[in-house]
């Protein structure tokens, strides 16, 4: 489904069941961003918006689809106060809302975008210190050993940094 692996999709599944309170297959969909950071996914408010955008446009494209005949939009009027106006979307939906929207996270490029955040002159090296403190953040099941182990191995020049890009690049040589 959309390009995730069984294990993607269980995971999406798993996070989407986890916002469907009344277990009834639907979320509200100002939930989505809910369900992207419990998916370890940081979308912006940029992307957060254009994401609830999208879905209710598409929604919405799906009523006036379901009352273009004079008798649905009768029965649409007759039932209105009953109706649940709450904006809804269905798991298939959000699948294809997260495959549009998740940005893979082991690319090269990516990585070393992260690092270009701690390289304010744009030298492609970051102080080994700093990169100690990101590994231990991001990476907490690390051991203070491992980290030490790491920082040896990335060679650290006379001055105490870290040449990120040709880091970066060996990571994904092998």
């Amino acid at each position: 489904m959309e390009g995730f692996t069984d294990i993607e999709l269980a995971e999406l599944k798993e996070a989407f069941t986890l916002f469907d309170r009344d277990a009834d297959g639907m979320i509200e969909i100002k939930e989505i961003a809910n369900v992207m950071r419990a998916l370890n996914h940081n979308p912006s408010l940029e992307e957060i918006a254009e994401i609830v955008n999208e879905a209710e446009d598409e929604l919405n494209q799906r009523f006036q689809q379901q009352t273009t005949d004079l008798e649905s939009i009768e029965e649409h009027y007759e039932n209105e106060e009953t109706t649940d106006t709450r904006k809804l979307i269905d798991f298939p939906d959000f699948v294809k809302h997260m495959a549009k929207w998740s940005r893979p996270l082991d690319t090269e490029e990516t990585v070393l975008e992260a690092f270009r955040v701690f390289d304010k002159m744009d030298t492609g090296y970051v102080e080994s210190t700093v990169m100690k403190k990101l590994l231990s953040t991001v990476c907490e099941s690390f051991t203070d050993d491992e980290l030490d182990e790491f920082i040896r191995v990335s060679e650290v020049n006379i001055d105490g940094l870290i040449n990120y890009k040709d880091l970066v690049t060996h990571m994904f040589d092998i």
